[in-house]
């Protein structure tokens, strides 16, 4: 992982063991399919916290009504924070982010935040209780890009205020435990729920629902499937000549695109088939190599956030959009032999059948 860009590391909550690098000077973390950095839990609001690089350093604002949580204090919407490497931000109600700046190690940040988390405080000002190690987060690829426009801003830091004692009064005991009490309740019903919900997904793949094909839900890829995928080297005979053209062309279209998404996937196909050719596992020259690892890095970013993006969507049966986000990442693979585009294609599929089906029946005697 680079050191060169600033890094979030999921240590708690449904994206647990990702690793992101900023690789832009500002970035929206939210819920919703407009932010650039997707979160998947659900009481993170859509559009939750605004990452911001400026010429005093890394800031946070907190966009979200829920608030933001930094190191245990509460942040209300507007609130700007001034990040250094060791901040844990809180977002929503389980996400945990550890925050590492730029130049700084993230493995040992990252190791620093385990050492000093046993009886400690979590983002939220939860006590942590003690426990074993955790395995290491697996390493997402580092995404490097150019940072350019800073802007020069005061930051208004919320003042400390003190801790409240870990004692809960009488009071809060029996509202705690009336909070249990719907809890259990509530998860009794959604066992209930999902039972019936799973009983019906079961009978629906056994009955006819009007033929076509990929009608049924497909497999969802997870991040590391996709990455395998897209960075499997290609087999080809070694041929110095072909090789050469390969690489020339590869060459010659990062010097016209550079990171433009829509010619990623040609850059880093031109680049993977003059390494087939040339029977070996990097290039000859650095400079080729950086700029394979950085597109290759580019590419793999944008179709994992475009497929989690696209597959909420289909999930919440946003059938017109997923169709054209679908449509959109079809393009953006390009290449059809990949096992990514062949998953993507049998979603696309079944978008575009819900979303045709769900448009009024026209009257053939209206005129």
């Amino acid at each position: 992982m680079s050191k060169d860009r600033p890094e979030l590391i999921f240590v708690e909550g449904p994206q647990k063991g990702q690793r992101l690098v900023l690789t832009r000077p500002r970035a929206v973390l939210g819920r919703g399919s407009g932010s650039d950095i997707l979160l998947s839990e659900e009481y993170v609001s859509r559009q939750h916290a605004r990452y911001e690089l400026l010429q005093i350093g890394p800031t946070l604002e907190n966009l979200s009504a829920r608030g933001t949580w930094i190191n245990g204090k509460r942040f209300k919407t507007g609130k700007k924070v001034q990040l250094e490497t060791g901040d844990l931000i809180g977002l929503g109600a389980q996400t945990q982010v550890l925050f590492v700046a730029a130049g700084d190690d993230p493995d040992e940040a990252l190791s620093e935040y385990r050492r000093s988390r046993k009886g400690g405080k979590d983002a939220f000002g939860r006590r942590v209780k003690a426990e074993a190690p955790e395995p290491a987060a697996a390493v997402e690829p580092a995404l490097e890009a150019e940072q350019q426009s800073q802007e020069e801003l005061e930051i208004l830091v919320e003042e400390e205020k003190p801790g409240r004692p870990s004692e809960m009064t009488p009071g809060e005991r029996e509202q705690a435990a009336e909070s249990a009490r719907r809890r259990k309740l509530m998860l009794g019903l959604g066992v209930y729920v999902g039972c019936i919900v799973l009983a019906g997904i079961v009978i629906s793949m056994f009955v006819n629902v009007g033929g076509g094909e990929g009608l049924g839900e497909q497999p969802i890829l997870t991040d590391a499937q996709i990455k395998g995928h897209l960075r499997t080297p290609l087999k080809r005979t070694p041929n110095p000549v072909q090789r050469e053209k390969n690489l020339q062309e590869a060459r010659g279209l990062y010097a016209q695109y550079e990171l433009n998404w829509r010619h990623l996937h040609q850059i880093v196909y031109s680049f993977k088939e003059a390494l087939a050719y040339s029977g070996k596992t990097y290039f000859d020259s650095t400079e080729d190599q950086r700029i394979y690892n950085e597109c290759l890095a580019r590419y793999t970013q944008l179709v994992q956030q475009k497929y989690r993006e696209a597959c909420i969507l289909e999930k919440n049966k946003d059938w017109a959009i997923a169709e054209a986000r679908f449509r959109d990442l079809l393009s953006l693979i390009g290449e059809q032999r990949d096992p990514v585009f062949t998953n993507v294609q049998a979603h696309y599929g079944r978008a575009k059948y819900y979303h045709e089906k769900s448009q009024p029946k026209k009257n053939p005697l209206w005129r």
